[in-house]
């Protein structure tokens, strides 16, 4: 049976890029969501990668034993010898394989097996969403369905908490200590939480 009084969206009102309020409107999940038209699921071949400005998780050569990260620049070493591990390669390897790819702008994309399965909102796109208070996040993006505190071990600080919405498949996630939102993941899974 249709049910003829759920809401339908258009492309452009799911669009993030074009209308981040969308993540407050709670029937949509998050496989209904795009970044630049880009929705989970889809191959990760349709990344404009002239805005990707970082990686991380990327697979590292099979002969690499170790790796190191300064000055800006990833490395690897192969035999102690320093190797720098250049953008445009770990781009591939995260394209062949997986691993994060970081846009300009904050966005991220997660791909497995050349498949986009997460975004995360980080950088400069954040700044919508961060004078949201903390006491304010389940009224704009509605009940959680598990929240975690996260404490510091050495101190027994509160250091972040995060909001997860399950069926939506978001994460907020909340920095306790600078009192704002600092990241929200979109399609993650959320199977192994406690």
């Amino acid at each position: 049976m249709i049910n003829i009084f759920k809401k339908k969206f258009n492309s452009l009102e799911t669009e993030i890029t074009l209308n981040p309020s969308i993540l407050f409107d709670n029937s949509v999940t998050s496989d209904r969501l795009s970044f630049y038209q880009i929705y989970l699921g889809d191959s990760s071949n349709k990344i404009e990668l002239d805005n990707v400005v970082d990686t991380t998780l990327e697979k590292f050569p099979d002969n690499a034993t170790s790796r190191s990260w300064h000055d800006g620049k990833t490395f690897y070493f192969i035999n102690n010898e320093e190797i720098e591990y250049k953008l445009n390669d770990r781009i591939r390897s995260v394209l062949n394989d997986s691993g994060w790819i970081h846009l300009k702008n904050g966005i991220k994309y997660r791909i497995e097996n050349k498949i986009i399965v997460e975004f995360a909102i980080h950088g400069d796109f954040l700044n919508f969403y961060k004078n949201i208070q903390k006491k304010d996040i389940e009224k704009k993006f509605g009940k959680a369905d598990k929240i975690v505190e996260n404490w510091e071990n050495y101190d027994g600080t509160l250091f972040n908490t995060d909001f997860i919405y399950e069926k939506r498949k978001i994460r907020i996630h909340f920095q306790d200590w600078d009192k704002e939102i600092n990241g929200i993941n979109i399609g993650e899974s959320l199977n192994n939480e406690k």
